[in-house]
């Protein structure tokens, strides 16, 4: 019963995540008609300040919430409320005073309105943390679904009709500010949580200590993963950000938000059965094996007929676009390993661990962004390309050891998707400059070739797989 609702769990996660994905590359799509690419680059330097500010607002505690066991935990929960309201505050606060010296450094006198109208946002976004990991720890995950995915839709709606308006690099902002209010209003109505007064708030230090640490390798994740942002806007433009940050957000959509799904149920259902490594093994394995089916070979294809893909959804304009998705999504699946790695250890109770990893992985992150741009964009995603594969093999191998796991037992169950995904790859390759016609055709067959052969190889080598997964969506159904 409880595989049939954890696989409920990710189906409804997955799902949502699905749909956000397509509708915000729809909306991307819509938006790159009426904002330039300056203001995309304007907007995706302030996600990463606001990034990094949810972070220190948040500090890690709401995680605190799901792992707990036992008694208090109406408490727990409400120190976390009133800490992460009480820090974001302090942090809006601060980049609103500091927004002229910030816009200084990037060389754009627009950008400190940009900061200063943004400061609201990190308090909306924190005051949610609570409810939401309260929600998330009783594994509702078909309220979460609903909430996010109107959200999305409600917000994406919105940037849209104020682009059309000529709203430009506000649209986008707005966009962000209405989804942090519907999440907000969603989760608080509907968590069953609701805070008390701030009391005892200095109970927290067992908390606090746990969210330092969890909240250092948050920072450091950021800087391997947003810091290109910043350089690139300094060293390469803003008009070049642009066209890297929509070829990144669109990886971004399609692989972090499906191994994000993967995360957010598996964190409170290995939380629960961490004392029985057996367990943990087997789901390990099993979920290991899921991402890589679904981001794999979709990511690879991509990679493939990038080009195609701006064409048509993006327009002309975009086409530097197409080399830096390229790029990208053949990092993608290992980003998306990398990140259901972190969470095994997160369960474990292994911070310390996950912090040195994260540390290595931001420095070799960082370097590659630093050396990539002064080459050009395109060389900044084959270097971070070679920075997650590099990483790669420590991450998997200290979560294979600590889950007392054979390293090749691990290698073993990925090696035949590997080898599938490869005979896709170069069936793609050959059959490419024989495809002749339009855009629209070449990306439509291309695409079908490529599912169809990766469908019948996993077929062949990997039946009695598909079978067992087959049958436990029959259960799920029933």
């Amino acid at each position: 019963m409880k595989n049939l609702k954890l696989l409920s769990g990710v189906v409804l996660i997955g799902g949502s995540q699905t749909i956000r994905v397509i509708v915000n590359l729809l909306t991307i799509a819509v938006l790159a008609r009426f904002v330039s690419s300056e203001e995309f680059g304007l907007i995706a330097v302030l996600t990463s300040i606001t990034l990094i500010a949810n972070y220190f607002g948040e500090f890690g505690l709401s995680v605190s919430i799901i792992r707990h066991q036992g008694k208090g935990l109406q408490r727990v929960c409400n120190l976390v409320f009133w800490w992460t309201v009480i820090l974001s505050s302090t942090i809006g606060t601060a980049l609103f005073f500091a927004s002229d010296t910030i816009a200084a450094l990037l060389k754009n006198d627009e950008f400190a309105q940009l900061i200063s109208a943004a400061a609201l946002l990190y308090v909306i976004v924190a005051s949610r943390s609570a409810h939401k990991a309260f929600v998330e720890r009783a594994m509702r995950f078909k309220l979460i679904a609903i909430i996010e995915v109107v959200g999305a839709l409600v917000s994406s709606c919105i940037a849209i009709v104020l682009a059309i308006m000529g709203a430009g690099v506000w649209a986008l902002l707005a966009q962000q500010y209405a989804l942090a209010g519907f999440l907000a209003l969603g989760y608080m109505a509907f968590s069953g949580f609701r805070p008390g007064l701030p009391r005892r708030l200095f109970d927290a230090r067992s908390l606090i200590k746990f969210g330092s640490q969890l909240t250092l390798y948050q920072l450091l994740s950021i800087a391997g993963n947003y810091a290109d942002r910043p350089i690139i806007a300094r060293l390469q433009g803003v008009e070049n950000l642009g066209y890297y940050s929509v070829g990144n957000q669109l990886i971004q959509f399609l692989v972090l938000h499906i191994s994000s799904a993967v995360q957010r149920v598996m964190l409170p259902a290995l939380s629960s059965i961490r004392e029985d490594m057996e367990m943990m093994r087997q789901s390990y394995l099993k979920v290991m094996h899921a991402i890589c089916l679904v981001t794999l070979p979709s990511m690879v294809g991509l990679s493939l007929v990038s080009d195609e893909f701006v064409l048509i959804f993006l327009g002309d304009n975009w086409a530097p676009t197409g080399q830096i998705i390229a790029w990208n999504a053949l990092a993608g699946p290992f980003l998306a390993l990398n990140w259901f790695n972190y969470t095994v250890i997160l369960t474990l109770g292994r911070v310390g661990l996950q912090l040195i990893l994260g540390a290595v992985q931001a420095a070799l992150t960082v370097l590659a962004f630093s050396v990539g741009a002064y080459f050009g964009i395109d060389m900044v995603v084959k270097l971070f390309l070679l920075a997650t594969l590099v990483i790669t093999v420590p991450i998997w191998v200290v979560t294979a050891r600590s889950l007392k796991l054979p390293i090749i037992q691990t290698l073993k169950q990925l090696s035949v998707l590997f080898m599938n995904v490869g005979i896709m790859a170069l069936v793609i390759s050959l059959v490419d400059p024989l495809v002749t016609g339009s855009t629209i055709f070449r990306l439509v067959c291309l695409s079908t070739l490529g599912g169809i052969i990766f469908v019948a190889m996993e077929m062949v080598f990997e039946r009695k797989k598909l079978l067992g997964f087959l049958k436990r969506k029959q259960k799920l159904r029933a």
